[in-house]
């Protein structure tokens, strides 16, 4: 309560009334949820604000072995095992990129896991220089040192298709393989190609 106005809030993804909570002090959450915020005064009240909070199913680490471009730096390299999917609007700052070189992570599971689905989730937006990896290798390592190829991804979408959109390059493996770590490349698409108005730069 703010002088004459009151801030209701509710975690259960339900518009705020003037039954709802009354926030008057920092609160704890410990799952997923989102919380939605209402202000009011008198006879008057405000828009819905809310937010979205994901709890991590997992404390895997990853490291980035490429250089990330600033615009796509996203939340860091947590982002990639939050288990959150971005939009396909890259504006909204959700998304990993680099540009002119191959993308390379090493993601640790933190102790030998047996695992048997690998993806990663990539996005296409041709007019933007964003352009879908032309390959992906996933790797899998006991010791972080010695890796082997585990299973490769691609794509049958053409990169002059100018839809924007996402693509999950996805692999379930023949058998359960138990590994600790998991390294990934994204082939990058390269330069830029005649038809694009921006021939021979290098897409992300």
């Amino acid at each position: 309560n703010t002088g004459s106005v009151s801030i209701l809030y509710t975690l259960d993804g339900s518009d705020p009334t003037r039954n709802a909570k009354v926030y008057n002090r920092p609160f704890k959450i410990d799952s997923t949820c989102i919380i939605k915020t209402k202000a009011y005064s008198g006879n008057d009240s405000s828009v819905v604000t809310q937010a979205h909070f994901y709890k991590l199913l997992h404390d895997y680490t990853v490291t980035i072995n490429s250089d990330v471009n600033a615009q796509y730096a996203a939340e860091g390299s947590k982002s990639l095992v939050d288990g959150i999917y971005a939009s396909t609007d890259w504006r909204k700052g959700d998304w990993i990129g680099c540009q002119g070189q191959d993308f390379e992570c090493i993601v640790d599971l933190g102790a030998k896991r047996d695992i048997s689905y690998l993806s990663l989730n990539c996005l296409q937006d041709t007019r933007s220089w964003i352009l879908f990896p032309k390959q992906i290798n996933f790797y899998g390592s006991s010791d972080g040192q010695v890796f082997s190829l585990l299973a490769q991804a691609s794509t049958l979408v053409k990169p002059d298709d100018y839809a924007i959109q996402s693509y999950k390059y996805e692999k379930k493996l023949d058998k359960k393989l138990n590994v600790r770590y998991v390294k990934i490349i994204a082939t990058k698409f390269g330069r830029l190609p005649e038809w694009h108005i921006g021939q021979g730069g290098q897409a992300f």
